[in-house]
């Protein structure tokens, strides 16, 4: 039952990725195509554009839960989303476990620091504190370091300390 709850769970949060419609952002989905895909080149002036000839479904490797949520998604919204992936030409039984295995088991996320500087124009004092540590002409540049410590009231994830 946990496993359930955890899926519907993953399901919902994948909808909220998408509830952005066209500036949605997600993780491309992992396919191997078991040798059954092939690229086929425009013409030979363009020889990296052109179709990509799917004979057979591919097997999924990582990304069910996001094809969970995309499906949802487009159900409820009767919209299209593009959906990105990467596509191995060909895997092994084993080759494929042991990607799925290390994506899941061995993916590290980004530090909070570093997240709350990529969105430092969603958060304003955290774009004010990257400013004053950033700019040539502040009294804090080259006399501050930003770090994942949280302030008390724990609006931002910066903290200048001055030296």
């Amino acid at each position: 039952m946990l496993g359930s709850n955890s899926i519907l769970a993953n399901s919902l949060v994948q909808l909220i990725y998408l509830s952005r419609g066209e500036n949605s952002l997600f993780p491309p989905i992992l396919l191997n195509a078991e040798s059954n895909w092939e690229f086929v080149a425009y013409d030979k002036l363009r020889p990296n554009f052109g179709r990509l000839l799917c004979n057979k479904k591919a097997s999924l490797i990582d990304g069910q839960h996001r094809l969970g949520g995309i499906k949802s998604y487009i159900r409820d919204t009767n919209s299209e989303l593009n959906v990105p992936f990467v596509a191995f030409h060909f895997l092994d039984g084993d080759e494929e476990i042991q990607l799925f295995d290390t994506i899941n088991t061995k993916g590290k996320p980004i530090g909070s620091s570093l997240s709350k500087f990529l969105q430092r124009q969603a958060d304003e004092l955290s774009w004010i504190s990257t400013e004053l540590a950033l700019r040539n002409d502040s009294p804090f540049h080259n006399n501050s370091s930003i770090t994942g410590k949280t302030l008390l009231d724990a609006k931002s994830l910066y903290k200048i300390f001055i030296d």
